[in-house]
């Protein structure tokens, strides 16, 4: 079941409709107003998955190119991405992503593993590539926010003995080979200097 934050109707599917025509605001508004809540019913959303993932391919084609006209209108596009950024940061919609993303990848098979790691091999030796996202990292995770969620994430990571165990027993095999280990000093150089210059 799925509810209505404003007057409480109950419905097993959406509250869609129910939104624009009782209370005359648009679905975006509703998120605003309440953050986390969801317009689908659990139920009703698996069912709508579903439904689109037994489509025949012919059908997929023709949302695709529906998809790439859509796209290159900025004003969508923008619109598109306040949504999906409201969408993706509530609790239930990270707690999903978490749970979909263990699933695929304890499930998938053995060679798609190894493709896809290969593929990442292969593109981070693309020099134009890895140049774009060093630059791009090194933006991200110079933004107070990010760290500030870094060292939370990190903090909590850390605080499982499991975690903590293996992650020493990995540090510990990457000091043993040189050129890892002059990153790691290199690291822990910059982090010094950085811990120094904010005493003062």
């Amino acid at each position: 079941m799925v509810s209505c934050k404003i007057c409480g109707y109950e419905t097993d599917k959406t509250i869609q409709q129910h939104i624009k025509f009782k209370h005359n605001i648009p679905v975006s508004e509703y998120y605003d107003k309440y953050p986390g809540s969801s317009v689908y019913s659990d139920e009703y959303s698996e069912y709508l998955r579903k439904r689109i993932n037994e489509r025949d391919p012919s059908y997929k084609k023709k949302l695709s190119e529906s998809t790439k006209r859509l796209y290159q209108n900025k004003e969508w596009v923008e619109k598109h991405n306040r949504a999906l950024k409201r969408a993706q940061n509530t609790k239930k919609a990270k707690s999903n992503h978490r749970k979909g993303a263990i699933i695929y990848y304890q499930e998938r098979p053995e060679e798609d593993s190894r493709a896809h790691k290969k593929r990442a091999v292969d593109s981070w030796k693309n020099k134009n590539i890895r140049k774009n996202r060093e630059k791009a990292l090194k933006e991200a995770h110079n933004r107070p926010e990010v760290i500030k969620k870094h060292s939370k994430a990190t903090k909590e990571f850390l605080s499982d003995p499991e975690n903590l165990e293996k992650r020493i027993i990995a540090l510990k095999k990457a000091w043993k080979i040189p050129e890892k280990r002059e990153k790691l000093e290199k690291i822990i150089k910059n982090r010094l200097r950085g811990s120094n210059v904010s005493k003062r």
